[in-house]
Formats: C-alpha cells, sequence, structure tokens
C-alpha cells in the first residue's frame, strides 16, 4: 500500500455532523475507543498501532477517491458499500499484521478481532462471524 499522509487528532470530530449521526445509527462512544477517519485526519483518544493506522489510512484512500462527505453519506445510507469499504480495511489490517508480526497467537488474535468488528453492531451486523473470518483472511 502507498505512504498516505495522515494527521492524529485526539478529540471528537465536529465536520459533517458525522459524530452525531455514528452515534444515532450505530450507538457508538468516542470515550469508548472509536475512531474516526475524515479526509486525511484521524479521530482517537488513544495512542494507535502500525496496524490500526493502516486500516484507517485504506478509509483516507477510499474517501479520498470518492469524496470525503460523498463517502461518508454512502456510508451511512448505504449497508453494501459500508461492507465493503470496512472489509478492504480489515484486510489491509490484517495483511500487514500478518506480515509484521511473528507470533501466530496474536496474528489469530487480530483476525478474530477484525472479524467480531465486522461482523458486529459497530457497522450493523451485516455478516456472520465466520464469513468475516473468511472474508477477511481472502
Amino acid at each position: 500500500m502507498e505512504k498516505i499522509k495522515y494527521k492524529i487528532k485526539y478529540n471528537q470530530p465536529n465536520k459533517f455532523g458525522i459524530y452525531e449521526r455514528a452515534v444515532k445509527q450505530f450507538e457508538v462512544d468516542f470515550e469508548k475507543g472509536i475512531i474516526f477517519t475524515i479526509g486525511n485526519k484521524i479521530y482517537t483518544n488513544q495512542d494507535l498501532s502500525e496496524d490500526v493506522i493502516i486500516h484507517e489510512t485504506t478509509h483516507i484512500k477510499q474517501q479520498s477517491d470518492y469524496g470525503v462527505e460523498e463517502w461518508w453519506d454512502k456510508y451511512f445510507e448505504d449497508d453494501e458499500f459500508r461492507f465493503t469499504q470496512e472489509l478492504e480495511a480489515y484486510r489491509n489490517q490484517y495483511n500487514f499484521f500478518q506480515k509484521t508480526c511473528k507470533d501466530r497467537n496474536k496474528v489469530f488474535e487480530l483476525l478474530k478481532f477484525c472479524a467480531k468488528c465486522l461482523s458486529g453492531t459497530m457497522y450493523g451486523n451485516l455478516c456472520s462471524f465466520d464469513k468475516a473470518v473468511k472474508l477477511i483472511k481472502q
């Protein structure tokens, strides 16, 4: 993956009403570690590992290709679009971690974490856990 420029912001995002929409639609909470990427800015309340940065920079690339506000509108409105965007980001995160981590148990734990997220309420329960594992590994 190409090197993408980004800035990390340690505050809640306030652009385009994205945070409010996410709270309403997915019941997320910034204080519980949810991360938002808007344009080239990653909003978080925690330090981020390299694999998470890979995930978030995938969203930066997606948004730059699609248009930031348009991407977010479609993300909220279209389940299939949201799923494909997150699947790509989790695949990139998993593939990076798999290449850089020599501990197979940690790699497996990350895969389970990514699959739990992708198949969970945060994105609207769009697939089963088993399907998420299979798709992320492809």
